[in-house]
């Protein structure tokens, strides 16, 4: 499987909701042109088999993408 990885990076103002709207932005535009299932976007614990440390759960950043 092809795949693309997602960094979300926040400022050093803290602005980690415009983070977190970019990246669902982004995912979703990606998601509409390639035609991408919803169940091919996965977090990166499926793929590194570890959790991400911060402001993420192991399911992701709950994109609310549908």
């Amino acid at each position: 499987m092809k795949s693309i990885g997602i960094e979300i990076c926040e400022n050093a103002d803290g602005s980690f909701e415009q983070a977190v709207e970019n990246a669902q932005w982004l995912i979703r535009k990606l998601v509409e042109d390639f035609g991408i299932p919803l169940s091919n976007v996965v977090p990166h614990k499926h793929w590194a088999g570890k959790s991400v440390q911060g402001n993420f759960s192991d399911d992701g950043i709950s994109l609310k993408l549908e």
